[in-house]
């Protein structure tokens, strides 16, 4: 599996097919949480607060993109960013994507231990839709399937 970021405005160093000037991504950490409330002693009405949308963090090797995400960090933002996992069999073949909008750059880090050094960023944003591209039992990419969240409305669209 390979990830790839491309930030609105930023070029960064991935060649692979498709995803020209995207920046090749390290690892990814985002999810949801939500507290449940229940009665002792029953599993009947439960009552759930509103979903809690973390912030998306990812990993990168510094390259091109640096000195652009790093003032990304220290200006308001604004931007649209997407997000593309790959399947790497012969082609790469997107099957999971976002696409997070009005992104902030909240967190950037840099470590390093003597090699060349790793941004860790972390991304706020106003909006969020996952697409899934699901496959048949021949490998071949059926229709996807796609989920929007508007975090500012706390509804799904």
């Amino acid at each position: 599996m390979s990830m790839y970021i491309n930030y609105q405005g930023i070029k960064g160093e991935a060649n692979a097919k498709g995803h020209e000037d995207w920046i090749d991504v390290l690892s990814l950490d985002w999810g949801v949480s939500r507290a449940i409330n229940s009665t002792t002693g029953t599993r009947q009405n439960r009552e759930a607060t509103s979903p809690n949308i973390s912030e998306v963090t990812f990993t990168k090797l510094t390259d091109d993109s640096t000195p652009y995400l790093f003032r990304e960090a220290c200006t308001q933002g604004g931007k649209e960013v997407k997000i593309h996992l790959t399947k790497t069999a012969d082609n790469l073949e997107n099957y999971l994507e976002y696409t997070l909008t009005d992104c902030i750059v909240s967190n950037y880090m840099v470590s390093t231990d003597g090699e060349r050094p790793i941004e860790t960023i972390s991304l706020s944003f106003t909006k969020i839709e996952l697409r899934y591209t699901p496959h048949d039992n021949t490998g071949k990419a059926v229709s996807p399937i796609s989920q929007i969240y508007n975090i500012s409305k706390a509804t799904m669209e």
